[in-house]
């Protein structure tokens, strides 16, 4: 390729980034049984009831529906923001999607202190109490040259309480993956996502750990 051709070639994808499309983009995230699930929906399961609590997203400077940008020759192009609510709400439908998928009986409970003092009055009826912090999680998107690098930065907090005995274990999860893919679409970010996500709650909760928790 001649110089002249490669400032040509150089000058196209400079053009290209700098007219990509910008602004805030919604990512929704949903719990998919047949992509990593734990059980065939409707298989009978444990009998343990698990009470939920929303997730509390505890993380600096961020607002609650952020989960992430995309960067394009240095500069910000896209920001986004989960569908629905907020990222806490999101990973609470996840979790409990996961855990009706894996056979237990699931239910909302209000928000109860974290301590063995607040299992004491909190999630009347269930065996185990579920609830948990967001310190960290984002995703960062840089567009390279031939591909573009996902970054994700993840800390959750988890917290498992047995209301029975007031025993409270805290359970931290802490991932920082990068995936290379050749092109960028909002699919491929919103299962990265997904994938990840979902391997943290099969990493604390797993169905045999949930019976014996905590």
């Amino acid at each position: 390729m001649t110089r002249f051709a490669t400032c040509l070639l150089v000058a196209a994808l400079l053009a290209f980034w700098g007219c990509a499309v910008g602004g805030l983009k919604l990512v929704p995230l949903r719990y998919d049984g047949g992509a990593g699930g734990v059980s065939s929906p409707g298989r009978p399961g444990p009998a343990t009831t698990v009470g939920i609590s929303g997730f509390r997203d505890v993380r600096k400077g961020m607002e609650a529906a952020y989960l992430g940008t995309r960067y394009i020759g240095g500069r910000t192009k896209e920001v986004f923001h989960v569908e629905g609510e907020d990222v806490a709400t999101a990973l609470t439908d996840l979790c409990a999607a996961y855990l009706q998928d894996a056979g237990f009986r699931c239910t909302r409970i209000a928000d109860w202190e974290h301590t063995p003092d607040g299992l004491r009055y909190a999630g009347q009826g269930a065996s185990l109490l579920v609830a948990g912090n967001i310190e960290r999680l984002e995703c960062f998107a840089v567009k390279k040259i031939g591909f573009t690098s996902m970054i994700l930065d993840v800390r959750l907090v988890f917290f498992l309480g047995d209301p029975g005995t007031l025993q409270l274990r805290t359970v931290p999860y802490e991932l920082r993956l990068t995936r290379q893919e050749l092109t960028f679409s909002e699919q491929k970010l919103r299962l990265f996502l997904e994938e990840s996500l979902l391997e943290a709650l099969r990493t604390v909760l797993p169905p045999g750990a949930v019976n014996a928790a905590p």
